[in-house]
């Protein structure tokens, strides 16, 4: 747990923290910035993020990543309020889906890596549409997916790199309008 204030005043280029399980709503109150935040844990962790703790990083923090980290729908609607990230790192969260407003914020996003996780199916047309003019690099290798909607990417008119290894996707629909 961070203490309330223990990051006071200071500018911070990047930050590590392992086994962090609470970011309580004054940790970062007092933050100058923060470029980059990990929160790597060595086996499953569930982290609490209390509403509005983020909120002092909204327009500094430009990568998050968490790994190992299991979080609620409060923790990850926190998360979705960081509107300057430019790097967002899902890797091994145990997330199954996800809804059109996650990624409503992240109009700056240009590399998203979520790895290691359960999703199955990516049918939702809105789920990438607010990357659509930012997202360059997509990482999803390594989850369960079996099926990607016709309309699923084609939003993503900047996406340069995408992976989809080691899923079970069965067919690929034709999911971009191709230039």
């Amino acid at each position: 747990e961070i203490p309330n204030n223990a990051l006071e005043g200071l500018s911070i280029e990047e930050i590590n923290f392992k086994n962090l399980i609470k970011i309580n709503k004054n940790s970062f109150e007092n933050v100058e910035r923060i470029n980059i935040l990990s929160i790597i844990s060595p086996k499953m962790t569930n982290l609490e993020i209390e509403h509005g703790a983020l909120n002092h990083l909204a327009h500094s923090l430009k990568t998050l990543t968490l790994v190992n980290v299991i979080l609620n729908s409060q923790s990850l609607r926190e998360i979705s309020k960081l509107k300057s990230l430019t790097t967002l790192i899902l890797e091994s969260n145990e997330f199954e889906n996800f809804d059109h407003l996650t990624f409503y914020n992240f109009k700056d996003l240009t590399y998203l890596k979520i790895v290691n996780n359960r999703i199955e199916v990516l049918n939702d047309e809105s789920i990438f549409e607010y990357l659509s003019k930012s997202l360059k690099i997509l990482h999803l290798e390594n989850n369960h997916i079996r099926s990607i909607g016709t309309n699923t990417l084609n939003h993503l008119t900047n996406l340069v790199y995408l992976n989809l290894s080691n899923n079970y996707i069965e067919k690929i629909p034709h999911i971009f309008n191709m230039k």
